[in-house]
């Protein structure tokens, strides 16, 4: 409401007439509120939002007199009157802002006085000289005196009922050809003085909210992008001076207000009551919030009552989840050479924002990938490296994504190798010797002169002596069946001709050798298709036979031009050998099947007792070559015999270790006193899974057993 108070301080002039004016504007919604601008009171000063008119020019004057003693109120009063003041007239107005409209006036009983006088102080007959009247956009409102009160002016009737428009004007015209007092002049006497009035006035426009968009991609919170992260400033203004004002500012997140508040006490002196225009700002992180949704809604009141408030809203998802990327797949792939491709697999860990994957191979620009799961293909021969990384959808406040380490995987695409190894000898092979030939040499050209011409003759021959390497394949007699015609009809007959065998490689994927004797082993290195692979480097792999698998290089080799390649295999146990190519950029690595070198065992017996009685002991000695005994000791097995098929074991076996040497006695039965027998000792090895080496005998000792015991 609107109060508007005046009051009457000294004498009134005759006949004055105040006009309340309202100007009509557009009914205003029905959702508007009330607005109460206080305009005046006897406990306040005159609301700034009312001016005067003009100094009129019939002699009177708007006056505000006392203002900081007895308070604000409008106060009318004359001084001298002009020639002629009639049709002239002074006011006080005010003027709604565009947005509202005036909705009611009261003005209570024994606040407006006015001068009831019809006449002036000189008795001169001049009727109603002042006109007082109340008008608004709804009609005129013209107050009559209600009772005397003081100072020759009267209590106005009250005022209380609708009105409408945006100006409202209190106003005291003259309505005759001299407004004057006797004797034409007098000091400044009142006309008019309300000192309580009150409008009402109708606000249904709330106030208009706008985010605004700093620098940068989603740093306002009020405008930020559907997913966000990180900490943000909330900012919004809200303006509303076409009406009352923006008086109350706040933000929720979720239903929770927020705890920055910007609150105005309206002014009620005024028609904008609060600041026309206000801003709200506040920093919120949003890892102070669950990942998910978020509601953001922000709001702004002004001084109308019921308020009317205005509210904006945004949706955005949190998404504070740091960003993974694992990337998986083969490290090495065998290819044909007609498609070498190869693929990795990024799998990427996200939030409710999901995430996009980047990817750069061999150093070339990033790709992108759409969602959390992506095959990256790479082909071509030889080594790939790929460096990617993961990015989600939600922006901090600078507008910048969370991404992923990146992560580097590297990958080779190779052609399939073929390795083979073998003990390789040559079958029937060509049958050569060294032969002394004769060969004729013919004489040295030399230049003669016959019948003065220069001709070249060849001198004499001669003969010379050269040793010559002679070869010729190996031929077999072989039984064939041909077919002849005899009496006119083909008829079957066996025939034995003659067949040349080529000389021919055997490989054989076993070879026994020598205790201590080497021999090379072959092999070949090419692609499945059958191209052969040249100048790579080979090694040759060894485990002692025995079971543990410890597989040593023991040679290195390089391939031929047509892939073939053959190796030196040193002295040593029986041994698995494998050969090894160890691949390179576009080749894949290749293992051969192993192949068994076997080596017999030398086992000697160093000593035997020469000789001894019947039933005399005999002392041996012996030893177990070439190292590699088990933990446990090989197994050997002694026997003694004579003659060439009478034999016997002794019954003992023996457990050798260490250095491989043993010793062990054996006593001979009684036995005639003249007769002496010639025997034989040997010692076997027994085979052994621990042990390298094939079962092998000892070469025989003899030694003469006869005679009696001394």
């Amino acid at each position: 409401m609107l109060s508007v108070s005046v009051r009457r301080s000294g004498k009134a002039a005759a006949g004055g007439l105040i006009l309340l004016l309202a100007l009509a504007l557009p009914a205003p919604a029905a959702r508007a509120g009330t607005v109460t601008m206080q305009a005046c009171a006897r406990s306040q000063a005159l609301s700034p939002d009312w001016s005067a008119s003009s100094v009129p020019a019939f002699g009177g004057s708007l006056n505000e007199l006392d203002t900081c003693t007895t308070g604000g109120r409008f106060q009318i009063a004359y001084s001298r009157a002009s020639a002629s003041s009639q049709g002239q007239n002074g006011q006080w107005n005010t003027v709604l802002p565009a947005n509202m409209s005036l909705s009611f006036v009261n003005i209570p009983a024994q606040a407006a006085l006015i001068n009831p006088e019809t006449q002036n102080a000189g008795g001169q007959g001049y009727a109603s000289g002042y006109q007082v009247r109340y008008l608004s956009g709804s009609g005129a409102i013209v107050p009559t005196a209600a009772g005397a009160c003081c100072g020759g002016l009267d209590y106005a009737s009250p005022v209380s009922q609708a009105i409408g428009g945006r100006y409202f004007i209190v106003q005291v015209s003259c309505n005759i050809f001299l407004c004057e007092t006797a004797g034409g002049v007098a000091p400044p006497n009142q006309i008019v003085d309300i000192g309580n009035l009150t409008l009402s006035a109708t606000d249904n426009s709330p106030p208009a909210i706008s985010v605004p968009q700093q620098a940068g991609s989603g740093t306002n919170l009020g405008a930020a992008p559907h997913f966000v992260r990180g900490a943000f400033g909330l900012t919004f203004t809200a303006s509303n001076g076409n009406a009352s004002g923006v008086c109350g500012m706040s933000a929720t997140i979720d239903g929770t207000t927020l705890p920055t508040v910007v609150s105005t006490t309206p002014d009620t002196t005024r028609w904008v009551q609060c600041p026309a225009d206000g801003t709200w700002s506040q920093t919120v992180n949003t890892a102070s919030y669950p990942d998910g949704p978020l509601s953001v809604t922000m709001n702004a009141s002004d001084a109308a009552s019921p308020t009317n408030v205005a509210q904006a809203g945004q949706s955005v998802v949190v998404d504070n989840q740091p960003v993974t990327l694992a990337l998986a797949g083969p490290s090495d792939v065998p290819a044909s050479p007609a498609n070498p491709t190869a693929s990795v697999t990024a799998t990427a860990g996200a939030g409710p924002s999901g995430a996009n994957i980047f990817c750069s191979v061999d150093g070339g620009s990033d790709l992108q990938y759409a969602g959390e799961s992506a095959h990256v293909a790479v082909s071509g021969l030889g080594p790939h490296r790929y460096a990617c990384y993961a990015q989600n959808n939600a922006l901090d406040a600078a507008g910048v994504a969370a991404r992923s380490a990146t992560q580097a995987f590297n990958v080779s695409i190779r052609q399939p190798t073929a390795e083979a190894i073998s003990f390789a000898r040559i079958a029937d092979a060509l049958r050569c010797r060294t032969v002394t030939v004769r060969v004729r040499v013919p004489g040295r050209l030399r230049t003669v002169t016959r019948h003065h011409k220069s001709v070249q003759v060849r001198g004499r021959a001669h003969v010379i002596r050269r040793r010559e390497r002679r070869c010729h394949a190996r031929t077999v007699r072989r039984r064939v069946v041909v077919i002849v015609r005899r009496h006119g009809r083909p008829a079957r007959v066996h025939k034995v001709i003659r067949v040349v065998v080529a000389p021919h490689s055997v490989l054989r994927s076993r070879l026994t050798v020598r205790h201590g004797g080497a021999t090379t082993v072959s092999g070949y290195l090419g692609l499945p298709s059958g191209a052969p692979l040249g100048g790579r480097g080979v090694q040759v792999l060894a485990a002692p036979d025995d079971g543990s698998g410890r597989f040593a290089p023991i040679a290195t080799v390089t391939s031929s031009a047509d892939g073939a390649w053959t190796a030196r295999i040193p002295p040593g146990p029986s041994r698995l050998l494998e050969a090894v190519y160890g691949g390179d950029a576009t080749d894949e690595p290749a293992i051969s099947t192993p192949v068994r070198l076997t080596v017999p065992a030398k086992i000697r017996l160093l000593s035997v007792t020469p000789r001894v009685p019947w039933g005399g002991t005999v002392r041996i000695a012996g030893r177990l070559y070439g190292g590699h005994l088990p933990g446990g000791g090989a197994l050997v097995r002694l026997r003694y015999g004579y003659g060439r098929r009478a034999r016997a074991t002794f019954g003992v076996v023996q457990h050798v270790t260490g250095d491989g040497r043993f010793t062990t006695v054996f006593t001979f039965g009684p036995g005639l006193p003249g007769v002496h027998v010639r025997f034989w000792f040997s010692a076997s090895l027994l085979p052994h899974p621990d042990y390298p080496y094939a079962a092998a005998s000892s070469p025989r000792r003899y030694m003469i057993v006869g005679g009696a015991r001394l």
